[in-house]
């Protein structure tokens, strides 16, 4: 989350808008990827995905923890020692945030699951995550050739 808007302050780009975007297309992921992953899985006659509890889940580790954070940032003493063991609390967020995903693919590797999928289909997967990416990506390039924006303004709304 905070790398696209470490970049757009490092170009001198607009803050407000790079946090606000990311806050928002964060909340309304939780909404819409179980919806679309149901509509664009095949996931054959005997699987079922319960979208309902997919977004209970993403709500309570997604839109849970932003709330909380922004009440307790409204309490004084919460949030000088949260300036004042920044360093130290970023670094453990990245850190979860790594741990997170590592021990899901380890739990899944244990469990066999990886043995049932067929080897084209990750490659097919991680090409259409690419496509997806570059095709955002291009949008927003040809968009931005047309704004009126500076160099340096185009260059940080990429981002």
């Amino acid at each position: 989350i905070s790398s696209g808007v470490v970049m757009v302050t490092q170009l001198k780009g607009n803050y407000a808008l790079a946090l606000m975007l990311t806050l928002a297309t964060n909340v309304i992921a939780v909404f819409t990827v179980a919806p679309l992953l149901d509509l664009l899985a095949d996931l054959g006659s005997n699987a079922k995905l319960d979208i309902g509890d997919i977004i209970m889940k993403l709500c309570l580790t997604v839109v849970l923890p932003l709330l909380v954070g922004k009440v307790l940032s409204f309490i004084s003493k919460v949030s000088a020692l949260v300036k004042r063991f920044s360093k130290p609390l970023t670094i453990f967020s990245i850190t979860m945030l790594i741990i997170i995903p590592w021990m899901k693919i380890s739990e899944a590797t244990a469990d066999g699951a990886f043995g049932l999928v067929e080897p084209v289909n990750i490659v097919c997967i991680l090409a259409w995550s690419l496509a997806v990416h570059a095709l955002f990506f291009l949008s927003i390039r040809l968009l931005l050739t047309f704004s009126a924006w500076s160099w340096r303004q185009r260059s940080a709304s990429l981002f």
